[in-house]
């Protein structure tokens, strides 16, 4: 008989601690199941992995990161669920709440050779992509086109061997930025296209382009900016052999 009630009484203390466990645990600080028996007042967190008190508001269980969460050990995304998330509870990251507009992406794609004697050359397409976040739109986006070259196109030549935003220094004269330029709000693909070609009796000229989109100022983007570059060759005094367009910048 006593053999039958110490049986008894090790299955409702095993029985108690689980169910306790259910709720909190304190050894691990962690919340390991629901609510076995639905006790009103308790509910389980969409946002977070700790149990909220529905009387009181506070969180009470312990932060599964522990000390690497703050000094409060029972505190959720710093005390801010308003603008912050953490699902798992061991990583908070905050909410976006900027009205703002993120570069995705930035390439240099579609180049083909210009072979029209004795002009030679290469056209080529500067893909942009963008994204939006709240109202945001492009306008506070910023693409920038530069150039350097011993023998700039288009340009005085004071400003060979050196590298030249032709954003401003060409802006509302040439085709190649009216895409950027004349571009509607909510556009997120823009693509831009250019002709760089030379005489190749002239000398011979290496011609550098290197293209900037950044994201808005102070945004949560995660591309806070992003480069493309190219560089592109043609042999002067009548040599074809050099007719190059390779990505990167190349001497």
């Amino acid at each position: 008989m006593k053999t039958a009630k110490s049986i008894i009484v090790v299955l409702f203390v095993l029985l108690t601690a689980q169910i306790a466990c259910a709720y909190y645990c304190p050894s691990t600080g962690r919340w390991l199941s629901r609510d076995p028996i639905g006790e009103p007042g308790f509910q389980i967190s969409q946002a977070s992995a700790q149990m909220p008190a529905g009387t009181s508001g506070r969180w009470i269980s312990r932060d599964p990161l522990e000390g690497d969460g703050g000094y409060n050990l029972y505190g959720f995304v710093n005390n801010d669920p308003m603008q912050s998330f953490d699902l798992f509870g061991l990583d908070p990251k905050k909410a976006s709440t900027c009205n703002c507009c993120c570069a995705e992406s930035l390439t240099i794609e579609d180049i083909t050779k210009i072979i029209t004697p004795p002009i030679y050359g290469h056209t080529f397409h500067v893909k942009i992509k963008m994204s939006f976040k709240g109202t945001g739109d492009n306008s506070t986006c910023k693409f920038t086109w530069y150039e350097k070259s011993n023998r700039m196109p288009l340009v005085p030549p004071e400003v060979n061997d050196k590298w030249n935003n032709l954003s401003e220094l060409l802006k509302g004269q040439t085709w190649t930025l009216d895409p950027w330029e004349n571009r509607k709000p909510k556009d997120t693909d823009i693509t831009l296209r250019d002709d760089p070609n030379a005489d190749i009796n002239l000398p011979a000229r290496v011609l550098m382009f290197y293209f900037v989109l950044d994201s808005s100022p102070d945004s949560d983007c995660k591309n806070k900016r992003l480069t493309a570059s190219a560089t592109q060759k043609i042999g002067g005094s009548g040599k074809l052999s050099v007719q190059s367009f390779n990505l990167g910048l190349v001497k």
